[in-house]
């Protein structure tokens, strides 16, 4: 999992998260803590999911995050896995515009007919529109976005987890 906390302010990009059998979200982002106030960058993301592990959510926002995530691929995910805002704070952030999405595209999990279904969110207090709308679902081997693998094909991960890039 790609985990960020305490207002990262910094940007990662081209980069890939495997789910393994007991992962919980593939991204997990969390917003400032304290005075501390800064804004993340993910772009460039492949997310494979996991069928196999009893969460294995595509990704948390929570505790007030704000940034952009952007050219997002992901496949291989459950069909009750979700993106989601997880709070009043992190939805308020969404429709201020300080949490933002684009490029999202996913290969759709089986029983899964809409891709907005997959974006969902939890705040108990805060309506938002058009959460969802940045993501478009793809077939595998179709996308335009997400890592470029082929600059990852010499890494450990690659060869140990046989992902064939």
């Amino acid at each position: 999992a790609l985990d960020i906390d305490q207002a990262y302010s910094g940007t990662i990009d081209n980069a890939v998260v495997v789910l393994g059998d007991i992962s919980d979200h593939a991204l997990e982002v969390d917003g400032p803590e304290g005075t501390s106030n800064g804004q993340f960058t993910l772009q460039n993301l492949t997310l494979i999911g996991n069928l196999n592990t009893d969460n294995g959510e595509y990704a948390d926002y929570r505790s007030n995050a704000q940034g952009m995530s952007n050219n997002i691929f992901a496949y291989g995910f459950k069909d009750g896995s979700d993106v989601e805002l997880d709070n009043d704070g992190v939805a308020t952030n969404y429709n201020n515009g300080d949490l933002t999405f684009s490029n999202w595209e996913i290969v759709l999990p089986a029983g899964v007919t809409n891709v907005e279904d997959i974006f969902v969110n939890k705040a108990e207090n805060v309506m938002v529109t058009g959460f969802g709308t940045e993501a478009t679902a793809v077939t595998e081997g179709n996308q335009t976005v997400g890592a470029n693998t082929s600059l990852l094909s010499w890494t450990y991960a690659n060869v140990a987890g046989a992902l064939g890039f």
